[in-house]
């Protein structure tokens, strides 16, 4: 069992001292020659979140990790065994952010590691994780594949089956007449990925084997998109958080934040947007659990002007340290996880994009979910706080986030995100069939209340 000392017993004596940086990944680590040795890692956030401090590859099973401890009162959860120290910092409570971590290496030889991350997921109504379901997208055009839309499909009926089911006329005509495009005037990407998106949220998943009603048999992508229909009756969305449509340079004003990627004018997207961003995901994800329909942009890096609608669930932050002259800036990795817009039945675990697994408190990402990558730098002050509009801030990027069995890979240059939602609590008053709110553009036909035969609301949202 280790043993952990009193922090002002590790400056009574005078063994080898020097700081460790926070790192990208373990296998970043330090190799140190000592038998016993102090480190200084300092947090430069003040938001919260998990420092991990680990010994790869000791040379004899006694090589450990003895103490991690701050002035400030911060103790580590110390795994003898698997050589690894844990601290969850508390929101507000980082103190001085400096902690002094000791190893004894019999071996005389070892290394080491540490890890910042800031993380948080949606939540449901019982604190359960919240993970929205994949989705379908339904496309306007049949240009591409007829088969893949809602109006021209003989493998799709949505709107076909539910007139049978629920005894209602004049559904498929409304879509046929305001969601289809026979002469191709809508680009490919267009469809319903806008209200999916939201529907995955507030939505249970419908059975991924089907759902039978009044003897018709709904497909889970039909049951999903006539939930689609019908969210925007039900519920409002409010923005938190924009990509600024106006000009980087007013002498070019053709060159926007729309326009460019953040790859095109990191020093541009860092000072203006960058903070604003990560803020909405601690704020909204973490803090209150919300998840968010986030439009991405085009998965290919080619239309500035195309429009990717997805369910944010989860984010991950990690923070590594540029340079011990100054600690305050830092380099950061953000993975932001979202569902997947796929009309294939086997993607994900029973249309999911993920799986939450309790005793590891880890999300298994399937390879085809959609999530994307955002690599920055940033600065923070001495209070712990990000600096925004710092000369330091840099947004590096934004590349598709590919997952695998040890985390992620990354591809393609993309647009920045351009816009977030949440979700807000159920519209009142609730109106009478065929009447909807100004704005709405799902099909008035379609009822809620034959909708939740076939797929519940989710609690926190009833």
């Amino acid at each position: 069992m280790s043993t952990l000392l009193a922090p002002n017993t590790l400056n009574s004596v005078a063994y080898p001292r020097g700081p460790l940086l926070l790192m990208n990944d373990e296998s970043d680590a330090v190799v140190v020659a000592e038998r016993f040795h102090q480190f200084t890692v300092f947090v430069p956030s003040d938001y919260g979140g998990r420092l991990t401090i680990g010994i790869r590859a000791a040379e004899r099973s006694d090589d450990q990790i003895i103490i991690v401890a701050s002035a400030d009162g911060h103790h580590a959860e110390v795994d003898a065994v698997k050589k690894i120290a844990i601290v969850e910092i508390p929101e507000g409570r980082r103190g001085s952010g400096t902690f002094e971590v000791s190893v004894l290496a019999p071996s005389g030889h070892f290394a080491i590691y540490a890890l910042f991350d800031e993380s948080g997921h949606a939540r449901e109504a019982n604190g359960d994780p919240l993970i929205p379901w994949n989705f379908w997208y339904f496309p306007f055009s049949n240009a591409e594949e007829p088969s893949l839309t809602a109006w021209d499909s003989q493998s799709y009926r949505p709107f076909q089956k539910y007139e049978e089911a629920f005894g209602v006329v004049g559904a498929f005509d409304w879509e046929r007449e305001h969601h289809a495009d026979s002469t191709h005037q809508w680009p490919l990407w267009a469809g319903h990925c806008h209200d999916a998106a939201t529907a995955s949220i507030v939505f249970d998943s419908p059975h991924h084997g089907g759902v039978e009603k009044n003897g018709v048999t709904f497909g889970h992508h039909e049951v999903k998109l006539l939930a689609t229909e019908c969210v925007g009756k039900l519920f409002a969305e409010k923005n938190v958080w924009d990509l600024p449509d106006e000009p980087i340079d007013p002498s070019r004003p053709e060159n926007t934040f729309k326009t460019l990627k953040p790859s095109e004018e990191p020093a541009a997207f860092g000072a203006r947007v960058l903070v604003g961003f990560l803020t909405m995901l601690r704020v909204h994800v973490r803090d209150r659990g919300d998840a968010l329909r986030v439009d991405f942009g085009d998965w290919a890096g080619r239309y500035p002007q195309a429009v990717w609608n997805h369910a944010v669930f989860r984010y991950k932050t990690r923070y590594s340290q540029v340079e011990a002259g100054y600690r305050g800036v830092v380099r950061a990795s953000t993975v932001v996880c979202a569902n997947a817009d796929l009309p294939e039945d086997d993607v994900g675990d029973k249309g999911m994009p993920a799986v939450y697994v309790p005793g590891r408190r880890e999300f298994r990402m399937h390879e085809r979910s959609r999530s994307i990558g955002v690599s920055s730098q940033l600065e923070f002050d001495e209070q712990g706080q990000l600096v925004e509009g710092s000369p330091y801030n840099e947004w590096t990027n934004t590349q598709r986030a590919i997952p695998t069995g040890k985390g992620f890979t990354f591809s393609d240059d993309l647009f920045a995100p351009r816009d977030a939602f949440s979700v807000m609590r159920p519209r009142l008053p609730k109106l009478p069939p065929g009447i909807t709110y100004p704005g709405y553009t799902g099909n008035p036909i379609v009822q809620e209340d034959h909708v939740f035969t076939l797929c519940a609301l989710r609690e926190g949202f009833r």
